[in-house]
């Protein structure tokens, strides 16, 4: 009998409505996509139990920025290694290196090119399987 394989999980989040629709469009026929508002929100989920197989972050959002979200989320998923990649607008050389140097995956800028962005995305969540 054929193992059905389960679909990989993304916890995508972000403040913008237009964003989330955006790139749950562009994900949703290979992932299941989890969208979180906010950092609270995010951070809610994987207290609640969720263990995704990648975190997609923004770094500019009201209340708690990406990079508190990170530094918490980080903390939360340890024993599971979890890979995380920034999506944001944020276009600092030192923003970037100091994301590397920190330990994101890749750091995506907005606005973003679909397939460019699909291709970041499976790549990151293959490189990690091999981690696994």
């Amino acid at each position: 009998m054929q193992e059905v394989q389960k679909r990989k999980v993304i916890l995508l989040v972000d403040d913008l409505e237009f964003f989330l629709d955006t790139i749950v469009e562009i994900l949703k026929e290979k992932y299941e996509v989890i969208n979180a508002r906010s950092g609270m929100e995010a951070i809610g989920l994987i207290i609640d139990g969720l263990i995704p197989d990648l975190i997609l972050l923004d770094i500019v959002m009201p209340d708690m920025d990406g990079w508190l979200t990170y530094r918490r989320l980080k903390e939360l998923c340890s024993d599971y290694n979890v890979p995380f990649a920034f999506v944001t607008s944020q276009y600092g050389d030192a923003e970037v290196k100091h994301a590397y140097e920190a330990g994101v995956a890749d750091y995506i800028r907005k606005p973003i090119q679909k397939t460019d962005f699909l291709g970041r995305v499976e790549k990151i969540i293959m490189e990690n399987e091999v981690v696994k």
